[in-house]
């Protein structure tokens, strides 16, 4: 398992995209578009070139792209 912090919200527009880090695993990137979750794990923080899909999941509607991280 992998546990995501420091997320920070690349920006306010759709899709909803944010950076963090996987603790001593590397980086994360999460973006929520058209329904669909994915995040994705770089063992290298600084580098997302050779980033992995962890994750692909439709959580909502077609045309959502609001997601919002439980503190």
């Amino acid at each position: 398992m992998i546990e995501a912090r420091n997320l920070t919200r690349l920006s306010e527009s759709r899709p909803t995209q944010w950076v963090g880090e996987a603790g001593e695993q590397g980086g994360i990137y999460i973006r929520y578009r058209w329904g669909a979750l994915k995040v994705y794990h770089s063992p290298d923080a600084r580098d997302a070139s050779n980033a992995t899909l962890i994750l692909d999941r439709r959580i909502g509607g077609r045309y959502d792209g609001e997601w919002t991280p439980r503190p």
